[in-house]
């Protein structure tokens, strides 16, 4: 029986969990970019303090990756204007923004280790976009159990890769297809490829939430790819330059671009004459120093950092199958059984499969027409149900 996992604590999704790495919510929007290039998750832990403890005792704020940096650049005209001072801004304005784009969910919940498996659940099915648990080190444990703790994650993928090891125990549901099991969700994060791409950063902001993309469609709803949080982490903050300058779809090709590691000089170009035009040239004096690394931490030396800044999209490739070109998206058909999108789900590292129907011909070719989405919070749903 599905039910005998309700005796698993979230304790046993957290074997060889590593510690997130934190910082302060003092911290500058700067600061955090700089120890965000250098931390290989590409995500941070927001700590502050509870000042009505009087062991000040540190609570979570949040989770800032290099997505939410880039979308805080491009959220408001003042820092488009001046990019490098919305640098010097303090990490608590880009937390409260992260908190609004994300329709005021609970982005990120704390949860003890003793907790049930079907708790877990329940504040994933609730809102909460990750999981954050404390986890003691062995230090600790041997000062006597120590109250000094660390925190680890738990997403999405995590919960859904536990149960996907007792698959078995839902094959009555496992078989069935996604349009059987009504999972099929409507889009509502899409946008046009003639739309201009900074159009797409209040969705950016809600898939970085729900850890969903955002589709760009074609005239005729066919999906052309997609914007998603792991492909702006793996560049650098000048992208935000390229989303003030280009339409959705040559956003896309400057992602292509990216992913295989060159920009043209001429689509370089082309960016900063659109963005002369329109005034943004605090935006072109961002590339220009982000090309020249003086936007480098100062906290290590010059040659290290280089090293580790011109490494960055490296590292993020080498994270394997998370990493696809833009156009590349992860589809299935409305007949996929749910074990099926599962495994494709998981293989390629999202949290969501797009739900196309193929087969129908658009400008003398066949193209497959968006129809849902299908995401791990909705599978999520199936298996709750079935416990």
């Amino acid at each position: 029986m599905a039910v005998s996992l309700l005796s698993h604590e979230v304790s046993d999704l957290c074997i060889g969990k590593p510690p997130v790495r934190s910082l302060p919510i003092t911290a500058s929007v700067g600061e955090a970019l700089a120890a965000l290039k250098r931390c290989p998750d590409n995500e941070l832990c927001i700590v502050g303090t509870d000042r009505l403890s009087s062991s000040e005792k540190k609570v979570i704020a949040g989770k800032v990756g290099l997505a939410d940096v880039i979308c805080y650049l491009c959220s408001s005209d003042d820092n488009l204007v001046d990019p490098l001072g919305a640098l010097n801004k303090p990490l608590s304005d880009l937390l409260l923004l992260k908190e609004i784009g994300g329709s005021g969910r609970a982005i990120v919940c704390q949860i003890e280790p003793r907790a049930s498996l079907f708790k877990a659940i329940d504040e994933i099915l609730d809102g909460a976009g990750t999981l954050v648990v404390p986890i003691h080190s062995r230090a600790s444990w041997r000062k006597h159990h120590s109250t000094t703790a660390e925190f680890c994650w738990l997403t999405h993928e995590d919960l859904i890769r536990y149960l996907l090891g007792s698959i078995s125990l839902f094959s009555h549901v496992a078989t069935l297809s996604i349009s059987s099991l009504i999972l099929i969700r409507p889009i509502t994060l899409s946008i046009s490829q003639h739309e201009p791409a900074i159009s797409a950063i209040p969705l950016l902001q809600q898939a970085i939430s729900n850890g969903t993309s955002v589709a760009v469609l074609s005239d005729n709803g066919c999906l052309l790819g997609e914007i998603s949080p792991p492909q702006l982490s793996s560049c650098d903050e000048s992208v935000a330059a390229a989303i003030a300058a280009l339409s959705a779809g040559e956003f896309l090709s400057y992602l292509e671009y990216q992913y295989h590691g060159f920009l043209p000089e001429s689509f370089s170009n082309f960016i900063k004459t659109r963005l002369k035009e329109d005034g943004l040239t605090g935006l072109m004096n961002l590339m220009e120093e982000v090309s020249s690394g003086s936007l480098l931490s100062s906290g290590s030396s010059s040659d290290e950092e280089s090293v580790q800044h011109k490494g960055h999209l490296g590292r993020t490739m080498s994270r394997g199958y998370g990493r696809r070109s833009p156009v590349e998206v992860v589809a299935c058909s409305p007949e996929s059984s749910l074990v099926a999108v599962i495994v494709q789900a998981i293989a390629h590292r999202v949290g969501y499969v797009w739900v196309v129907d193929g087969g129908e011909e658009f400008g003398g070719q066949d193209e497959e027409k968006l129809v849902g989405i299908v995401t791990f919070s909705d599978i999520l749903k199936v298996f709750r149900e079935q416990l």
